[in-house]
């Protein structure tokens, strides 16, 4: 049995995983990963600095993980070991405040409160037409694209961007400002790099 699926370590407690990385193609999933779903769906990574972590696979145990109020989407509490960084969590915390995705209740409920009710089920039901309008203008414009493509800066960060733009009511004159401001809010985007221009549908 390899270190993926393994389930003590010598002292007792879990043994760390090393993080499934090896694919056979780029749209499969590692098949570690796979092994993971299946025997250790919540397992400690071993990170290359060493601090605790918890890879968790199984979507039931997303769910309910997401849900726990033990644990926190607060910035100072980002693993800087993930992402490289020149600055820590707390000095980047002290440079830009909590915003709805990084923040608890109850500084997360006043934030939360104004934009709730446009991220219902039925409000995403009536602006169906509108997204698929919006993926297939970006489709589209990949179809016709040089090769190789950028998938993430295309369409995964692009398409999300303009559908959350609808739901607020965001002009499309400052979208590709929206576009922008996203790119450089999300952490697993590479600095300097920007998404596709909005495309009017």
């Amino acid at each position: 049995m390899t270190n993926e699926v393994a389930g003590e370590s010598p002292g007792g407690g879990p043994a760390p995983i090393t993080l499934p990385t090896g694919r056979t193609g780029p749209l499969a999933l590692p098949d570690g990963l796979r092994r993971l779903l299946s025997g250790r769906p919540v397992a400690p990574p071993a990170f290359p600095d060493g601090p605790p972590g918890w890879l968790v696979t199984r979507y039931d145990d997303v769910r309910a993980g997401l849900a726990d109020p033990r644990l926190s989407s607060r910035r100072p509490h980002l693993n800087s070991h993930v992402r490289a960084s020149l600055i820590t969590a707390q000095e980047r915390a002290a440079l830009r405040p909590s915003d709805l995705v990084t923040s608890d209740p109850p500084e997360h409920t006043p934030l939360r409160r104004p934009v709730a009710r446009q991220f219902t089920a039925r409000r995403m039901n009536q602006l169906a037409p509108r997204i698929q309008a919006i993926v297939d203008a970006y489709l589209d414009a990949l179809a016709a694209a040089l090769r190789p493509a950028d998938l993430l800066h295309t369409i995964a960060l692009p398409v999300p961007s303009l559908v959350i733009s609808e739901l607020l009511g965001v002009p499309f004159a400052d979208r590709n400002l929206y576009n922008r401001l996203t790119v450089e809010l999300l952490p697993w985007t590479a600095p300097g790099r920007n998404c596709s221009p909005a495309r009017r549908p």
